[in-house]
């Protein structure tokens, strides 16, 4: 809950500036943002633009490497996790012919281990006894019977996971939409039969209890009905097409990319083997936290609305492959879409509830109304300064967290198995602490309520009916296993929707709303992406505010909104 507490710190930040806003008739529109050029990396064929792909992400040394098969996708699907957690690139080869562009690109990152996806029908024993000749002698293969043992030999090496993609293995396209996201959650991507689930697959979920959640991507074609049922707390990211797939997998998983660059790869074509580019630059996308938006030669309607609702105007478009695959005329065509606005910091592009466009900093004329509230604050909580510092002095108001006086409730979960329950109480206590003196200093309310209120009533058993945490219930729980940090995470988030969904049996009222020192906020973004705003459904952002509860994931660029005036904040620890 100390992220709540944090978040709480940023709310009297806000409260000031809204204020000062509602007060002052002065509009000061941001700078124009001049669109960045979109670079292209592509070379003579999908072995040399995996080549340039290489290069352009991995620009010194890499100890791995990951070879491919550039001619048939089923194998390679899974590749781009196994590749992320080695920080290694996808290159691709031949069935028995590799292209010396890709051994000189072995040579140039020095690679010490290279793993090759798929059994000796893929890539064959040519090709692996040539890297042992030249590159390294620590070649290690992932090959299965199928692809679908395939996949689960990579997800074996990856490690046991909480969290699986599940993917049709009879196309290329579900499984390439997912892949950056896979990779930056460490997720493995298994792969089955549309109408049965594929029995490797089926034996590894079943050997691995711990496996939780499983996303399912694509529509009832690509994984049925009947085999979405055989996999534990099964959630679908599916549309019509591969597009539609595509933007709701994005959409979904909005809160992990950065959309200050996204990837464009040809995802469709009459040969059926159009997965290259985007194979290859799944593992460049994972690495950067980028999104990969997959495209057929014309534009479809879902991946123009995807442009609209995620990216803006500082925002790079980088093309993977030649003018063959995705042409200068599609890209200007994309660009088109992206909201010409000045940047409001990265995706979520969604307007505020007024629906305009031009947006009002009023930072600079607010940042002593700030400091002024910080003060008064100061006076009824001196030891508030234990926990942070407040900076007005430059255009963004940044909120520095003192981390040598602060705990972790993730890092409480993760670590305290094994301590003393008497230590592991005190560190509750100071959660506890630092919870209760960011309530001092905001005014922070969810539909008429206070969070306090809202956490008392959630009837969830980690809360007592003063919205306070139920420590001697964690401590108990920690130390008997019983608890992890994402299990507390996702009971609490069941727990709060519940409670809104009772507060709100009308589904016209999408969301509740928030105010702060009793000001109406209608959306606040973190990095770029909406954590509240009317677009979102109220699961949609229960999710993103309980995620807050780890302290890291506080840290960063905040813009808060009320109707079309917006403020900057950043969150920081020393």
């Amino acid at each position: 809950m100390k992220n709540l507490g944090k978040k709480a710190i940023s709310s009297a930040v806000v409260a000031s500036l809204l204020i000062t806003s509602s007060a002052t008739a002065i509009n000061v529109k941001a700078a124009t943002v001049t669109p960045p050029e979109s670079p292209r990396l592509w070379g003579a064929d999908r072995y040399e633009t995996a080549v340039k792909v290489s290069q352009a992400g991995w620009t010194s040394t890499s100890d791995y490497a990951i070879i491919a098969s550039g001619q048939g996708y089923a194998d390679a699907l899974c590749a781009a996790p196994l590749a992320k957690a080695n920080n290694a690139p996808i290159l691709l080869t031949e069935k028995n012919s590799i292209s010396q562009s890709t051994l000189d690109e072995l040579k140039r990152l020095k690679v010490k281990y290279v793993y090759v996806i798929g059994g000796e029908g893929v890539v064959s024993e040519t090709i692996v006894n040539k890297i042992k000749a030249e590159i390294t002698t620590s070649v290690e293969r992932f090959g299965g019977l199928d692809r679908y043992a395939t996949s689960v030999k990579v997800a074996e090496k990856i490690g046991v996971q909480d969290k699986v993609v599940l993917a049709s293995g009879e196309g290329y396209a579900d499984a390439l939409s997912a892949a950056p996201v896979a990779a930056i959650k460490g997720m493995p991507i298994l792969l089955t039969e549309s109408k049965k689930l594929s029995e490797p697959t089926a034996n590894y979920i079943k050997a691995n209890s711990g496996i939780t959640k499983t996303y399912i991507i694509g529509g009832y074609a690509s994984v049925s009905e009947d085999t979405m049922g055989k996999v534990p707390s099964p959630e679908r990211f599916g549309g019509v097409d591969r597009y539609e797939t595509n933007a709701k997998v994005i959409e979904g998983f909005k809160g992990d990319f950065d959309f200050k660059n996204v990837y464009i790869a040809l995802g469709d074509g009459p040969k059926g083997d159009e997965f290259a580019d985007a194979l290859t630059g799944s593992a460049l996308a994972g690495k950067n936290k980028s999104p990969l938006v997959i495209t057929g030669k014309d534009l479809s309607g879902y991946t123009k609305n995807l442009i609209k609702s995620t990216l803006n105007a500082s925002s790079t478009i980088t093309v993977l492959g030649g003018k063959a695959n995705v042409s200068d005329e599609l890209l200007d065509e994309m660009k088109k879409e992206i909201p010409t606005a000045p940047s409001t910091g990265g995706g979520g592009g969604g307007g505020s509830s007024s629906g305009g466009d031009n947006y009002t900093d009023i930072t600079s004329i607010a940042k002593l109304a700030v400091q002024k509230e910080f003060n008064d604050q100061l006076k009824k909580n001196s030891s508030l300064t234990n926990y942070i510092k407040l900076d007005t002095t430059g255009d963004v108001v940044k909120v520095q967290l003192q981390k040598e006086n602060m705990e972790s409730l993730k890092d409480i979960f993760e670590t305290g198995k094994n301590q003393d329950p008497v230590v592991l109480r005190a560190r509750l206590d100071k959660v506890q602490e630092q919870i209760n003196h960011f309530k001092t200093i905001s005014s922070l309310e969810i539909g008429g309520d206070s969070l306090t209120d809202i956490l008392s009533k959630a009837d969830s058993v980690y809360f007592d009916t003063n919205g306070n945490l139920n420590k001697t219930l964690i401590v108990e729980k920690i130390q008997n296993s019983s608890l992890s940090y994402e299990k507390f995470q996702g009971e609490l988030k069941t727990k709060l929707t519940n409670e809104l969904n009772e507060r709100y049996i009308d589904t016209t009222t999408k969301v509740p709303e928030l105010k702060i020192s009793g000001i109406a906020v209608t959306k606040v973004q973190q990095n770029g992406v909406d954590i509240y705003s009317t677009d979102l459904t109220r699961a949609q952002i229960v999710d993103k505010v309980v995620n807050l509860l780890d302290v890291n994931s506080t840290l960063g660029d905040y813009k808060i909104y009320s109707n079309n005036n917006y403020f900057n904040v950043n969150i920081d620890r020393n």
